[in-house]
């Protein structure tokens, strides 16, 4: 009696791929671009609200002054600059330029970020493609690139952290300091072959309190416990003072 074939695998699709398949690279780029296009080309004085503020910082640093104004009386102003000063040297070359070029600049980084985030995933071309059109009718994608906020820089980095995390070498790079790992066996890179786990992913809230000797509890008690006594005393308790 002959064997019975195995059922196909339907992850597996038939290799070529099907009219939807070849129609949603162009749908995506068309999409995409009529989507930015016209959320810049309507954006008026709200283009690059955010940059501006980046932009007035670090020509604040180009000129010899500090790059906070202190003297506002509250936050949440225009052009106010609340990023650390690691930020500043991002945008310094922006800032030779005139403001308007600055903005048009910048933007084009964004966009260029955006797609270079998408580009690096480390899935099936036509995931990246679905991706690409996904952010086209995605309003919080739209709006981080028409004031000009940082969200496509950090998507290309996280994407490009999800790709090559597990490349010889690369561990180190990602890796925190021996205190806060020594009880974080989830933080050390999956060997090869292993299959994957959502254990990869750290609590960063058990991981916050592993570094602060916050115990206030988190998905792995080994994490909440004061890094140099071991005391499992909650963290309100520990810096209460005595009665």
């Amino acid at each position: 009696m002959a064997p019975t074939p195995a059922p196909p695998d339907p992850r597996a699709g038939s290799g070529r791929p099907g009219a939807a398949g070849r129609l949603l690279p162009p749908l995506a780029i068309a999409v995409f671009a009529l989507a930015v296009g016209t959320t810049l080309l309507v954006a008026g004085d709200t283009l690059g609200y955010d940059f501006r503020a980046y932009h007035a910082a670090a020509a604040r640093v180009l000129a010899g002054q500090p790059a906070y104004d202190t003297s506002y009386q509250a936050a949440g102003g225009f052009g106010l600059f609340y990023y650390p000063p690691t930020f500043i040297p991002l945008v310094l070359p922006f800032a030779l330029l005139p403001q308007a070029a600055a903005v048009w600049a910048w933007t084009a980084l964004l966009v260029a970020a955006l797609l270079g985030g998408i580009a690096l995933l480390p899935v099936s071309a036509r995931v990246r493609w679905a991706v690409v059109l996904l952010a086209a009718v995605s309003w919080p994608a739209l709006y981080a690139v028409k004031l000009g906020q940082v969200g496509p820089l950090l998507l290309l980095l996280f994407a490009a952290g999800w790709r090559w995390i597990e490349r010889p070498g690369a561990a180190g790079a990602w890796r925190l300091p021996p205190p806060v790992l020594s009880r974080a066996p989830t933080m050390h890179p999956r060997p090869r072959g292993a299959p994957r786990r959502g254990g990869r992913v750290v609590d960063r809230a058990a991981l916050e309190m592993r570094s602060t000797g916050n115990g206030t509890g988190g998905s792995n008690p080994s994490l909440s416990a004061s890094p140099a006594t071991g005391d499992c005393t909650p963290w309100p308790e520990r810096i209460a003072p005595p009665a």
